[in-house]
């Protein structure tokens, strides 16, 4: 009986290690599959991330080698690459809200921007303008100046009763036109019964920033080094499929502001 108990708790103790490692591997790849949908959702362009590695011993997350594709047309393969980034989450027993995650710190090591013209344009202001109409359409509220243009496009006949309307403030419009979008998108969106995830990002650090711009035959490079990013969510966070959209537009509107001193 001894041999069996022993055998039985030993049984034990390797299945259990096998469960565990399944499910932390099923995280790691839950979370590699989530930022790859989420980049290629909000960019437009095909993203891809090499591996995703989260360790609940130290509540970080690692991941490695993220390629944002190019647009067609553009001479580099990619049009953002980031080498290496680490995210530090708070200990559930520091967060007092419900289904809110906290990322304390985003580091990242090297993230390297292609910044193409023709003409007038770029390619990252094309993708950084995606970024945000994806945005705008998904979280209207959040983004009402931009929701209600594409709503008075897409409903010129409501948008003309608007302006009609007597004691509206100009504000009052733009958000009865979100509310407006907002409530149509919840009506065709299927209702799923589903924990809704907020996140917050207290710190981002970026470590080194490549910016090579190519205009009109020239190529220009230049590293800007030690930058830190506002934070992301607020003090109510944002919704856990809006991070991707929301860290792309952020990262896409640092690279253009540096791109008058090349």
């Amino acid at each position: 009986m001894n041999k069996l108990a022993v055998l039985a708790f030993g049984l034990l103790l390797f299945f259990s290690s096998m469960l565990w490692f399944l499910a932390n591997g099923s995280l790691n790849q839950y979370l590699k599959s989530q930022i790859q949908l989420q980049g290629n959702y909000y960019s437009g362009q095909k993203t891809a991330l090499t591996q995703a590695n989260f360790s609940p011993n130290t509540l970080t997350a690692d991941f490695t080698n993220l390629h944002v594709e190019n647009l067609p047309g553009f001479s580099q393969n990619f049009a953002l690459i980031i080498d290496q980034a680490t995210a530090q989450i708070a200990s559930v027993n520091t967060v007092n809200v419900a289904n809110l995650t906290v990322v304390n710190q985003l580091d990242i090591d090297n993230i390297k921007v292609n910044l193409e013209y023709q003409g007038d344009s770029n390619n990252i202001a094309l993708i950084l303008q995606h970024t945000v109409e994806t945005l705008a359409k998904d979280f209207p509220l959040q983004y009402p100046e931009i929701s209600a243009k594409n709503y008075a496009k897409q409903h010129p006949e409501r948008d003309i009763t608007l302006a009609k309307a007597p004691l509206i403030t100009k504000e009052s419009v733009v958000e009865t036109k979100a509310a407006i979008e907002a409530k149509a998108a919840k009506k065709k969106s299927p209702q799923r019964k589903k924990i809704n995830t907020k996140v917050i990002v207290k710190h981002i650090n970026i470590k080194n920033l490549h910016i090579t711009m190519i205009k009109q035959g020239r190529v220009n490079q230049k590293v800007f080094n030690n930058i830190t990013l506002a934070s992301i969510g607020g003090t109510d966070g944002l919704n856990s499929n809006q991070l991707g959209g929301e860290l792309l537009k952020t990262l896409f509107e640092r690279a253009l502001k540096h791109v008058n001193s090349l």
